[in-house]
Formats: structure tokens, sequence, C-alpha cells
């Protein structure tokens, strides 16, 4: 397949995920009902403004060769991370990942940074949620072998300077870029794609259990 016709369909991909997750956001912030379905929610917008970034950062890069590929491919694992924690929540379908999820997050904020102004997140009655490997092994499917893929970028001492890369190739760099790109458009899209049914799934099932409630 040529770089042109490889290109395009990768870039049309990545859009028309962008276009069905921006559809039910649309809609979906117009009344969402439960805890866990407005994280799921939320999981997908950021999702999604990841991959706004994402997709401005390709554009502006087809005309500017200080924007390198591998500005778009490290916002691909943030999308990956969201995914993989939509799934998670998705797998035990309980309020209580959310809690882990705040849990988690604050411990992990002030082991890193500094102490938390308030502490209750960090002492909320449950356990922290398993790191994102983990988590992408208990379910499993694509979403393991993405991040096996991806953990090239997650960990980056694995990876050499994208510049010495980009040179050793014998490419411009325009079309070194686009090749690379061209790799990661379609997995972003994937990532997207499972974040906006996981969504939709749940709204489903709410909307059914309204529905046969006396």
């Amino acid at each position: 397949m040529e770089l042109k016709e490889a290109w395009r369909n990768a870039a049309d991909r990545f859009s028309a995920a962008m276009e069905g997750a921006k559809s039910v956001l649309n809609e979906a912030f117009k009344g969402t009902r439960g805890r866990l379905q407005k994280f799921l929610l939320f999981l997908l917008w950021d999702g999604y403004r990841t991959a706004v970034s994402a997709q401005t950062l390709v554009q502006q890069g087809l005309t500017d060769p200080r924007i390198p590929a591998d500005s778009v491919e490290l916002l691909t694992p943030q999308i990956l991370e969201r995914a993989i924690l939509s799934s998670y929540c998705r797998k035990y379908a309980s309020a209580e990942v959310v809690d882990r999820f705040l849990k988690t997050s604050a411990r992990q904020w002030e082991r890193s940074w500094q102490p938390l102004i308030t502490t209750e997140d960090r002492d909320l009655p449950v356990k922290q949620l398993p790191d994102y490997k983990q988590m992408a092994e208990d379910i499993g499917g694509n979403l393991y072998e993405i991040y096996g893929k991806l953990s090239y970028l997650i960990h980056p001492r694995a990876a050499q300077p994208y510049s010495l890369v980009e040179e050793e190739s014998g490419l411009s760099p325009e079309i070194f870029s686009r090749r690379r790109i061209q790799k990661i458009l379609p997995v972003a899209a994937s990532l997207l794609i499972i974040l906006t049914q996981n969504f939709s799934d749940s709204q489903s099932e709410g909307s059914s259990s309204s529905n046969s409630s006396p």
C-alpha cells in the first residue's frame, strides 16, 4: 500500500473514531445518571480531548518539521490508560472502582509531589487499584497486547532519540513522520472506540434498568 493511501486510511479511521466519540458526548452531557456512568463519561471526555490534541499536532506537523511524530505517539498511552481503566470498570461494574481510583491517585500524588491539602481521598477504606499493566492483563484481549506494543513509549529509557532515528532512516522528516504516525493513529482510534463503547454500553444498561423498574 502506498504511503499516501496508508496515511489517508489511518487519518480517516482516527477521524471517524473521534466523530463517534463526539456524537456520544454531545448527548451524554445532557443527562447521565450513576456515579460509575459519570466516571466512564469523564474517561471518555478525557480520551476525546487527548485525541483532539493529537489531531492538532498531526495537522500542524504536516507543514512544520519541528513537530515530531513522537509528540503524537506520546499522547496515545494516555488514551490507552483511560481505555484500560474504563474496561476495568466495565468488568467489575462497581462504583467502588471510582473510590479505588481516587485513593490511588491521591496516594500517587502525595508520594510524587507534596502533602495533600485534604486527605479524604487518600484515606478511603478501599484498596488501591493495580497498575495499568496488571489491569490490562486482568482484562485481557487487545488492551494487554496494545500495552505491550506501547511499552517503549511508557518506558522511554528503552527508546532512542527521535532525531537520531529520523536521521538514520535516510528519509525526509515529513516522510519519516508520516510513516510513524500512520502506525499510531489506528491504535489511538481503536482505544477511543473502546472508551466510547464502554460508556454507551453503561448507558444502555442504565436505561434498561430504569425501564424495568416498577
